[in-house]
């Protein structure tokens, strides 16, 4: 009997612990970002089907969504507690990765405007990349 109330209080102890962390899941940047991979699979596929028309809709939606998603901290800087000097370099390198991206859509967006789905593509493609490199420097154990 005594076995199953510790392992009843260890249960406890650790779903408790693990919801007073927190967790990425319920941050608004976890939410932008799930909204933008929804955005760029819808896109990507609008893309390669060659209507164009409906994947330049996508693009003012992805920018909102990067634009505040770059405000944003990643939850990993609050798992690793980082702060002063580290936490700001951090959130720079973050933002710049985020700026990075914005710059890509934007180029998509012209690309799209001059139907030019070489160029289209291959930036796809970047943005891609760059989404998988972001996702190993800032994503945590999300």
């Amino acid at each position: 009997m005594r076995i199953k109330q510790f392992a009843v209080t260890c249960m406890c102890l650790i779903s408790t612990t693990a919801f007073a962390q927190g967790s990425c899941e319920s941050t608004d940047l976890y939410q932008y970002m799930d909204d933008l991979k929804t955005e760029l699979k819808s896109f990507s596929f609008e893309v390669k089907t060659g209507n164009l028309t409906s994947a330049a809709t996508r693009v003012d939606v992805m920018l909102e969504l990067l634009n505040k998603s770059r405000e944003e901290e990643p939850f990993l800087f609050r798992e690793k507690d980082l702060a002063g000097e580290e936490l700001a370099l951090r959130q720079s390198q973050y933002q710049q990765g985020i700026d990075r991206l914005i710059g890509n859509i934007k180029k998509i967006e012209t690309a799209i405007q001059d139907n030019n789905k070489a160029e289209l593509k291959g930036l796809l493609s970047e943005v891609g990349k760059s989404r998988k490199k972001g996702h190993r420097a800032f994503n945590g154990d999300c």
